[in-house]
């Protein structure tokens, strides 16, 4: 279950019938998968806000509708669509922050329509928990974080910004990071933090990156999103934390 950067969008071959959803061969709940040798019911989808994994949307059923009471193990990937917090970041800050302009630019016009969305992420992913578990009672549950976008500090071609911006927008997804690992903890959820893992990997560490800057190759994902290295990395931590389940 998840969004765009569970789907994993246009990295190499999509998934059968992914249609708009864009589903990879190769993203993540596929790698983990086949490493592990089990079967994957995969409904993520790009877009997908935690709303999308309870009701419908777009012509598409919920997500949890994929999920029955002998479901023993589910991967989600959500939050980052929420409260419009990506889609305000992607669409503002390339109009109004460019490299070498001094301060905050696009912290100016978001920072405070920005101020109380990471809480509110908390929430709608923990009903999202929530719901998911009352389902699927007994599910092992993994929420997966976000993999680092921005640097902690500067700017680079593949971030294209002011660079108190893109410090600024770090720190953002530092406290997404954070809610979302405390989210995890208050429902009793193994979370996979990809944002402490991706240090080192962010769009500004060139062949070391995980995920794609402003312009990715072509079939290696979407802009802004991870890579095939960011899906396989992202991979390898979910089948760290995968848990040990009966075969029943």
């Amino acid at each position: 279950m998840g969004d765009s950067y569970t789907a994993g969008g246009p990295i190499g071959t999509l998934q059968e019938k992914s249609g708009f959803c864009q589903r990879s061969s190769r993203n993540y709940p596929t790698l983990v998968a086949t490493d592990l040798d089990v079967p994957l019911t995969d409904v993520s989808c790009g877009g997908a806000t935690s709303t999308d994994l309870l009701e419908s949307a777009r012509g598409r059923p919920a997500q949890i509708d994929a999920i029955t009471p002998r479901t023993r193990v589910v991967t989600i990937g959500v939050g980052g669509n929420d409260q419009g917090f990506y889609g305000n970041l992607v669409l503002t800050c390339p109009d109004v922050s460019k490299p070498g302009q001094p301060g905050t630019p696009c912290r100016d016009r978001l920072g405070s329509q920005l101020a109380t969305t990471i809480p509110a992420i908390g929430d709608k992913v923990g009903a999202a928990l929530a719901a998911v578990a009352t389902k699927a009672p007994k599910a092992e549950i993994l929420l997966v974080g976000y993999p680092r976008l921005m640097p902690p500090s500067g700017t680079c071609a593949q971030a294209p910004y002011a660079a108190g911006d893109v410090t600024w927008m770090a720190s953002l997804e530092s406290d997404l990071a954070a809610t979302l690992a405390a989210t995890a903890r208050a429902r009793g959820v193994t979370f996979v933090p990809m944002y402490n893992r991706s240090k080192g990997h962010d769009v500004c560490s060139g062949d070391d990156a995980w995920v794609n800057g402003m312009n990715p190759p072509a079939g290696d994902g979407l802009f802004l999103h991870p890579n095939a290295a960011g899906e396989r990395a992202i991979a390898d931590a979910v089948v760290r934390a995968f848990p040990d389940v009966p075969n029943d």
